[in-house]
Parts: structure tokens; sequence; C-alpha cells
């Protein structure tokens, strides 16, 4: 067995309220560090000319970014997957207005693309997310981030490398181009692609642009992405990524203004660092413990395990063995330098053994007696009488070899440090000497006790990730967030609400024991919905409510909700588009109408209407007609653009009069 486990220090979070893709101070502009950050990236960033000469770096990022093709703005995309999660992060190039700002995620099943998820682009950065469980490592699957029908960028989903002997990993660290060319590392991703490795680590230093990072990270992927798109890649931040020179991070606290930074703390806000970490980082398995640091910045800190299985048989040497050496020679008992010479010994430092001679002590040493070992080396160990004369270096003084061999020192088990093995999601030690059986179908998977492996024994010691257990009626009541399945769910609290969030596409709440029979939930769309299959086991979800109660929806009719304002000096007619006409051919329209005089005149009108199935026409009856005055306005139902659209039209012929118009429309569904 090959283990690698790679100990990483980070992590991300991905925002659900709705993005406002150009706002220019998207960090705030309470320092001149946020006012700085990512200039090149945000606002109307199409628009912008810098010429300040401290503004090289945004300045050539605006170059770059306007010479785009945009069939190139899904610029590139990397991805980890671990412990049966797949997690893949798409980077664009700043987007226009008129762009898309969704992202789907598709993979090629039986040679056709299928559509996986579509998610939004996040703002500041322009990155997006995929999180996908119970990913099926063992084969090779392309994918595709496809941004709508502008751009899109091709992959491919290694399978784990367990038939490997070796793993090859490439390391690469302060990769930044050149300031003013985009492209300078074709020598390295050459030699890359011919030596083909398994993983690619970036150690840091991916930007040296600092403030500019979106900037910065977008010419290291796009240098890379030949190799990046093809294989697991592991990225960390470094001092430049995060626009120091050198001191960073403590603990997240913000600098107090020091020149440099000097005091350790950042000195760009905790959304500019956050961003950073996200578009690099999020991709990385997920962080054993999600808690925020100071600021609020987000963690990454994980591993990544990549193992590969030789079917050959491996030895091992519990630690809890007796040890058996030849007492009465010299290699082996060394009277000058007080040690004793037992190869692979596998015995740990402070263990304490009980010494049993064999034809005679030796001298120094008494049979039944418990010492203290301390490990010299991996084939050498002293041994102290004690706990105090190990800790003062005061060893055994050996006057004299044994009387014969078979001479052994037995560790007591409550003093032993075990050697662990990581298979799957659980901890096992090494309890029994012998062979253990690396093959995949030998695999352990026992959760209780000591099983033979081979002729090894192994027990199971813990799960590798530990669950809290609380105790008491209540959570302290200090704690801010409470996380779930990395995220997915949280609890938190401000001064003067409650939260419960999610970074999953809906929130759903059921009533089923086996946890995944949803009755109702809330998407990240913002919409309510609700599972018309519940009784019968299935999913019909239907969205019942939007977030901007314009609609609402029942099994058989939508009751749907719009205004206007129709300025006669402007024009004299309006119209109020509120569906397609395929959801629904019949309904009824309410309308209410006033103008805007000292005191409004009103006017009420219904209509019923029914259009024909190719929507070339619609039917309709005036039912009534109310008003106080005069008649405002003639309203009318028409079908525009496919949409079924209510007309309203100005019978006063004034220029000077603002009509407010408020309409309600009930339609039965196809």
């Amino acid at each position: 067995m090959k283990l690698m486990m790679i100990i990483l220090l980070v992590v991300v979070g991905i925002c659900n309220a709705e993005i406002n893709y150009y706002n220019p101070i998207p960090f705030g502009d309470k320092t001149e560090w946020a006012r700085a950050s990512d200039n090149s990236a945000v606002g109307e960033w199409w628009k912008k000319n810098f010429t300040k000469k401290w503004q090289r770096y945004e300045k050539l990022a605006i170059k770059w970014f306007n010479s785009i093709d945009r069939k190139d703005a899904m610029a590139f995309g990397l991805y980890t997957h671990d412990h049966g999660v797949l997690k893949i992060t798409g980077q664009c190039f700043p987007l226009l207005p008129e762009e898309p700002k969704e992202v789907t995620l598709e993979f090629m099943k039986k040679g056709k693309w299928k559509k996986q998820e579509t998610l939004p682009i996040l703002y500041p950065g322009w990155s997006v997310h995929f999180r996908i469980e119970n990913w099926d490592n063992s084969q090779d699957v392309p994918y595709r981030l496809r941004l709508g029908d502008l751009s899109s960028f091709e992959g491919l989903i290694r399978k784990n490398p367990k038939e490997k002997d070796e793993i090859t990993i490439a390391v690469a660290t302060c990769n930044s181009p050149n300031d003013d060319e985009f492209d300078t590392r074709l020598a390295t991703v050459a030699a890359l692609k011919a030596h083909n490795p398994d993983i690619i680590f970036f150690g840091g230093d991916q930007n040296y642009t600092h403030d500019e990072a979106t900037n910065g990270w977008l010419q290291c992927g796009v240098q890379f992405s030949e190799v990046i798109k093809n294989r697991p890649t592991i990225i960390i931040t470094d001092d430049h990524d995060v626009g120091h020179g050198n001191i960073w991070g403590e603990s997240g606290a913000a600098s107090s203004g020091i020149s440099g930074a000097a005091d350790g703390g950042y000195m760009f806000p905790a959304d500019f660092v956050n961003m950073v970490e996200r578009q690099q980082c999020w991709s990385l398995p997920d962080p054993f413990d999600p808690t925020p640091i100071k600021q609020g910045i987000r963690v990454y800190y994980t591993d990544l395990n990549v193992i590969t299985l030789k079917p050959e048989e491996t030895a091992v040497v519990s630690p809890y063995a007796a040890t058996t050496f030849d007492g009465s020679s010299s290699s082996v008992v060394d009277l000058n330098a007080e040690t004793i010479t037992l190869p692979s010994h596998n015995l740990t430092q402070g263990v304490i053994v009980t010494y049993l001679g064999v034809g005679g002590d030796i001298g120094g040493l008494v049979s039944s007696q418990d010492y203290h070992v301390e490990v010299v080396d991996a084939n050498t160990i002293k041994l102290a009488a004690n706990a105090v004369d190990l800790a003062n270096n005061n060893f055994i003084n050996f006057l004299s070899l044994g009387g014969a061999s078979g001479q052994t020192l037995t560790p007591d088990p409550s003093t032993v440090v075990d050697i662990l093995y990581y298979y799957g999601d659980n901890v096992y030690a090494i309890t029994g000497t012998g062979t253990f059986d690396a093959s995949a179908a030998n695999f352990p998977t026992h959760t209780t006790g000591e099983v033979a492996n081979g002729t090894a024994q192994l027990t199971w010691r813990r799960t590798r990730f530990s669950s809290p257990v609380f105790s008491g009626k209540d959570i302290n009541n200090i704690v801010e967030t409470f996380g779930i399945n990395t995220g997915s769910l949280r609890f938190s609290s401000t001064a003067s609400n409650a939260i419960i969030n999610s970074n999953k596409n809906s929130l759903d709440f059921g009533f089923d024991n086996t946890g995944d029979k949803v009755l109702f939930g809330a998407t990240k769309t913002g919409g309510i919905f609700i599972n018309t299959g519940y009784v019968a086991g299935t999913t019909s979800n239907t969205e019942i409510l939007d977030y901007q109660l314009k609609e609402f929806t029942l099994k058989d009719t939508k009751v749907l909700s719009a205004d206007a304002t129709l300025d006669t000096s402007v024009g004299n007619s309006t119209s109020l588009a509120f569906k397609p006409y395929t959801e629904g051919f019949s309904g009824k329209f309410m309308v209410e109408i006033k103008d805007n005089s000292t005191t409004p005149k009103r006017q009420f009108s219904e209509i019923s209407f029914l259009c024909t199935s190719d929507g070339a026409s619609i039917l309709f009856t005036e039912v009534s007609k109310i008003y106080t005055d005069v008649v405002l306005c003639d309203v009318s139902v028409d079908i525009v653009a496919n949409n079924i659209t209510l007309l309203v039209q100005d019978s006063q012929n004034s220029s000077t009069v603002v009509y407010t118009v408020k309409a309600i429309h009930n339609s039965i569904l196809a």
C-alpha cells in the first residue's frame, strides 16, 4: 500500500443571494485596500481607462480582457475527487452585461453530453462551483463547462489510478507570468504534458498582481489549463495571492495598517480574501472543520488521499508484540554505548517493557522488572529505570552480557502508541504481527474489535472523522454557526435575527424516516415548492410561490400579478406580459386603473379569454367595466412573443395624465 496524505490549510463559501454583477465596489470603500481590490474585473470593467503609473496591472488587465474572443469567455476548469466527492471549479473571464451568467456542467455518457447541473456565476471573482456526491472514480469521464451558447471548456475527470505502483505528482509554485505577457509557460506546460502526472500541486503565488487578483488568477489558469483540466489539481494560496509582499494571515485578523502588514494581519478586506480562496481553493476536498476564522475568513484545511493497492501481502510488526533478542551477543548488547540493537523493533518512545532474561540476566537488568524505552532509532533502544530517569537521560548501565539468546522485552499495552493504517473512513491499529493482504478484495471494513487480515490482526480504533457529542439539554448559546455536512446546512445568528441557510440548490423539508422524502422546500432562486408526489413516494416538485410574490400556483391554476405605469406624456399605451400561452389556454384578468388627479378617477375591468391552441388568436369577453366618472382606458388581451399579454390603451387622448395599472391574472393550467 502506498498512502499519500497532503495536509492543506484552507476554504470556501458560496453566496446564494441575488447577484449584482456590476457593483463597482463589491468590497466596500472603507479603506484604500478595499477601493483598490480587483478594479479591473468589477463594475463596468470594459469602459475603464487606467492612466496612473501605479495602475500598470489594471491597465494590462483591461487591455487583455477586451482582447478576449468571447467564445473563450469560459476560461478554464479544475477539480479534485476524494472519498466519493467530486468538486469542480469553473473560472470565467469578466462578462459583459448581455452575456450569460450561468454555467452548466455536463458529463459525456454513452457518447452524448448529459446535463448534471446549472449554477449561477459568483461575483466578484466570476467563478462557479459544482459539488457532486457519490462519484464513481473507477473510470475516466469527460466533462464540459458550458457558458450558455457563448463559450465552453472541456476536460477529463481521471479515474483513481489504483492499478499503478507509483503515483506521479508535479509540484509548481511562484508561476506568475511576466507583467505584460500572458502565455510565458509554454515549455513548462509541454514538459508537464510529456510527464503526464497523476496530480498537480500548486504551492502558492499563482498571482503576483496583488490587488488585481482575478487578473492574476486568470493568467495562471489560462497558461496551465491544458494540464489542470485533465487531472486532480491541488492549489493553495500564499502571500502574493492575497495582495501581500511577505507576512500575512494572523488567524484572519485585519492588519492595523503597519507598513507591509508587519503585524501579520490582512491588509485587504475579508471579502477579497474569501474571493481569492474561493477561486483557487474551492475545488479542494471539504475542510475537516469549516468554521471561519477572524473576520469571517473561511478555511480550506483538509487532506487528499491517493491510495494505490498492491496485491502482494505486506509484512507488519505489532508494537504490542514481545521482542526477542540474543542477550549474550556483543553485537546486540553494547556495554559501552548502553544500547540494545533490535532491527525494526517497532517500540515507541516511553513505552514500558517487561524484561525477561534467559540463562542469566544482562548485568544491570533484573528479570521480570519493568523499564522505560528510549528510542535511539528504528533499530536501537536504551532503557531507563523509570519515567524520571528517562526524562533526564539517565539510562541503565549494562555491566555484562546475558547468559543466552531468546531474551524478551514485552510492552505494557496501556503504554503502547498505535501504528495506524487508514482504510476508507476507518482507522485501524496493528495489534497482531504478520502480513496483511492489501488487495481490494480484502479491504478491511469492520468497525469494532480485532479481525484477522491476512495473518496480521487489525483492530478498529475510530472513524477517520470524529463526530461531536453534545450532552445536556442545551448547546452553548454562544455558538455562532452550526454546520452540517461540510456547510450544506448552516445555523447562524446576528444581533437581531436567527438564520438557517444552505449552499445547496434547495433547502428541503420532509417527514419520512429515511430522510430523503421531501414534502416542501425553498430553492436558491427564491421560490417555494411543494412535492405533489409526496404521498406516492415520488418527486414532482411544483413552485407555488416566487420570491417577488408575483406568482402563486396550485395544481390546476396559477395566479399572477403585475403592475405598470402609463405616462401619457411618453405614450398612450402599455402592456404587461404574464406567461407563455402554452401554460394555459384560458383565464381571467382583473384590472384596476386610476389616474393621478387630486381626486383620482378609478376604473375596474374584468376580461375572460380563450386562446386558440396554436396561439394565433384570442377570443375574449369583457365581463364588466366599472368606473367612477369616465372610461379611463381600454383593456384587451393578446399574444405577444408567445406570452399572454394585457394591453392598456388610454381612452382620453391625454398627454398629461399618469395612470397606475394593477392586474391579477387567474389562469387555468394546461
